[in-house]
């Protein structure tokens, strides 16, 4: 099964028993971004710890740059950042969903 398959059928699942699907929706769109055609068991804890890297890290609106937290952007000098997700917020989209995406489940699929 793909990442995309188990998204799919986890806002299905959502959808059928009238759960809140707006913060679930939010969630998925993100985890796609990054896991859209993996395979699940190919999902490792290495592929995990890069999706939060990629999470967290700031880009600059005008040079499209990613690093670091900055004042500003290294690369162009530009102010007009995007600060990176936090670590609260990208736990809680790679641990709060168990019916989708449970960091255990997956490094157990992949062995």
């Amino acid at each position: 099964m793909r990442f995309d398959e188990l998204a799919e059928d986890f806002l299905r699942d959502y959808r059928l028993n009238n759960k809140t699907v707006k913060r679930a929706g939010q969630t998925v769109a993100k985890l796609k971004e990054f896991f859209e055609g993996y395979r699940v068991p190919n999902i490792t804890s290495t592929l995990i710890e890069a999706y939060i890297e990629k999470r967290m890290k700031w880009s600059c609106n005008d040079c499209k740059e990613e690093f670091d937290q900055a004042e500003v952007c290294p690369f162009c000098g530009s102010m007009k950042l995007n600060p990176g997700a936090t670590k609260a917020t990208v736990n809680r989209e790679l641990l709060s969903r168990p019916g989708l995406f449970s960091r255990s489940n997956l490094i157990l699929n992949s062995r």
